[in-house]
């Protein structure tokens, strides 16, 4: 077996085991979280605690994403996959090898995430100014 299927299984091992320690990390949060609700008393509570009271709600009650939240986000795969695609074509016609085809796609798609970054920090700035 070489080395690279080795490393790619190990890889694989430990993102299964990082996901699963991640998941038993938050079934501990909403369990926590939980009992920390059913207790919680407004009257009595410091403000440390409505810190922690007001995160609790979020852990269990997180805001769903709007229908324009996900138009936006399948948007902005499209245009990465539409840059992963017209790099890989530019790459090739440039270097007619498999290399320079791979640098055009891994260079079509950071060019796309810099440049949908600078819109989006543009247009949170904008927002940010006239709110």
């Amino acid at each position: 077996m070489s080395m690279t299927a080795v490393n790619a299984g190990l890889t694989a091992a430990s993102a299964a085991n990082n996901a699963m320690a991640q998941e038993a990390a938050h079934r501990a949060r909403v369990d926590r979280c939980t009992a920390f609700e059913s207790r919680f008393e407004v009257a009595q509570a410091s403000v440390a605690d409505k810190h922690e009271y007001a995160s609790c709600v979020e852990t269990l009650y997180p805001m769903p994403t709007t229908e324009g939240e996900t138009y936006l986000i399948k948007g902005c795969i499209v245009i990465l996959f539409i840059a992963l695609i017209a790099g890989a074509i530019a790459g090739y016609r440039s270097e007619r090898d498999l290399g320079g085809s791979f640098m055009g796609a891994v260079g079509g798609v950071l060019f796309a995430a810099v440049g949908l970054m600078c819109i989006g920090l543009i247009l949170a700035g904008i927002g940010y100014l006239f709110a």
